[in-house]
């Protein structure tokens, strides 16, 4: 069994251009490949690997349209299962979150921006992370995996529904009422002014219409 998490998920048309989208992802990958290279010589069986985690193995399930050659694991995995927003990777909210960054960093004035960042200290970038990263809304992950058009085609839910998947088997695992956990506890907002800023895409029509459905849940903290 191995343990998936996610790092690394700067995108943008930039990242596109000069870089690799879904870092976090391709480590993710080339470990899972390194696993069946040499799982063998460990006593294990490549054609029996379970990978576990959360959101990433979600991502690996449906990698490469469903068609990773050669086939990475048997089975998947996943705890508390999580699913951002997944944005096309040149979507005005990853480019939003790139240019934050790069203002941040001072390589706004570069003629190239993603060699600027590369050269800015570790401990700023660090930095810049983290402040970008509690500014973010609460209980949700800024930097999150794209629709690269390569690894990653198309937003998990769709390729779900549409059979495209990795594997033989998944496994998916969420806790009763966890939800609260990932809420501001002091001030919850209610249903409309919630989904309003979670999908900041919505309409005021659908942000209506969550609210709606969620009116019977309970107080304002559980819906």
């Amino acid at each position: 069994m191995l343990y998936c998490s996610s790092q690394g998920f700067l995108a943008g048309q930039a990242v596109k251009d000069n870089g690799a989208l879904n870092a976090g992802l391709l480590d993710q990958d080339f470990a899972l490949r390194w696993v069946q290279a040499h799982i063998s010589k460990f006593g294990g069986d490549p054609t029996r690997v379970t990978i576990w985690g959360a959101g990433s193995v979600l991502q690996h399930v449906v990698a490469n349209n469903g068609q990773t050659d050669p086939p990475l694991f048997r089975a998947a995995m996943t705890s508390s299962t999580f699913l951002p927003s997944q944005y096309q990777f040149n979507d005005p909210i990853p480019e939003a979150l790139y240019s934050q960054i790069v203002a941040q960093t001072n390589c706004s004035s570069s003629p190239d921006s993603l060699a600027c960042l590369r050269a800015v200290d570790v401990n700023t970038l660090e930095s810049v992370n983290v402040a970008i990263v509690e500014a973010g809304f609460v209980g949700t992950f800024v930097n999150v995996p794209v629709v690269d058009g390569t690894f990653i085609t198309q937003r998990v839910t769709e390729a779900l529904k549409q059979g495209k998947v990795n594997g033989q088997a998944i496994f998916a695992m969420t806790n009763t009422n966890e939800g609260t956990d990932f809420v501001n506890q002091t001030a919850p907002a209610n249903a409309t002014v919630y989904a309003g800023q979670l999908f900041p895409n919505f309409r005021l029509e659908q942000d209506e219409e969550v609210a709606r459905l969620y009116a019977d849940v309970g107080t304002p903290l559980d819906q």
